[in-house]
């Protein structure tokens, strides 16, 4: 078993039992009646505020002297003295709103890792599974007697935690075993490797001096030998900007190779919920 400082769970997403989101750790009480995390949701209001643009162009037409990034309080003191009416405008603001407290004994698994998202950046992702159905309960929802089928286009993307291991990554889709179905889930999805290097020795060897020394401002094969995820992209980028013949784009092509993926593979029947979150044993 693991323990985390509670400074480490500040903003976990916290998942009931129906695998449903109850909101974020915003807090920790500790009192005689025990020990308990504090969940906030965000909440969007809107309000009236001063347009504090708008305030300063009309101090300036009237020949005030208001520099960039004026304080508030000086603009509309300003304002008064010259007369000119407070202008307001429609605001969006986001606050945090207590939405209820966890007993430590409600949680039936913590976990911290780093996983690759569904867009493909590195993200490190804070799970706190409850044993009970708080938000199902919340919401006036029945308990799920059994998933949902493995619906492909329902589950892609979803995040999957297992309560013998820990947070698994996201759902990559439904895999097909002896006689069951099944999610494969990847904590890291294998970034595309380019061999840089070596495709810019293959450039010199192609007569494309000039491309070659183009391609090495941007990361000179000395310093980086291969390169990953999105500076591949970025590569590829500069190649097509820079009007490369197809002779270089497919030799481009032939020095990328994927990465290694860590995915594991879940048989549906292990699966123990599967609404915003799946949970499986």
């Amino acid at each position: 078993m693991r323990f985390f400082d509670p400074r480490e769970l500040l903003d976990a997403l916290v998942v009931d039992s129906e695998g449903l989101i109850y909101g974020r750790v915003g807090g920790f009480r500790f009192s005689s009646e025990g020990a308990f995390l504090q969940v906030y949701v965000p909440v969007r209001a809107r309000e009236r505020v001063v347009d504090a643009a708008k305030l300063a162009q009309e101090l300036r037409r009237r020949g005030v002297e208001v520099g960039e990034g004026a304080p508030l309080d000086f603009l509309v003191r300003r304002a008064r003295e010259e007369g000119v009416e407070v202008p307001f405008a429609e605001a969006e603001r986001e606050y945090k709103l207590l939405k209820g407290e966890v007993k430590v004994e409600e949680v039936a698994l913590i976990d911290v890792q780093e996983v690759d998202s569904p867009l493909g950046s590195r993200e490190s992702v804070k799970v706190v599974l409850l044993s009970t159905p708080r938000e199902a309960e919340y919401r006036g929802l029945k308990l799920q007697r059994q998933p949902v089928p493995p619906l492909e286009e329902l589950l892609r993307g979803k995040l999957c935690v297992s309560l013998s291991s820990g947070v698994l990554g996201y759902v990559e889709g439904v895999v097909v075993g002896p006689g069951t179905l099944g999610l494969r889930v990847c904590r890291r999805r294998g970034e595309r490797v380019l061999g840089w290097a070596a495709f810019l020795s293959r450039l010199r060897s192609l007569g494309e001096e000039e491309l070659y020394r183009e391609l090495a401002k941007f990361r000179h094969p000395l310093k980086h030998s291969v390169l990953k995820g999105a500076e591949v992209d970025e590569a590829r980028a500069l190649l097509e900007s820079l009007r490369a013949p197809e002779r270089v784009l497919r030799a481009f092509e032939e020095h990328v190779r994927a990465g290694e993926a860590a995915c594991v593979d879940v048989p549906w029947s292990k699966v123990r919920a599967a609404r915003d979150v799946v949970i499986v044993e």
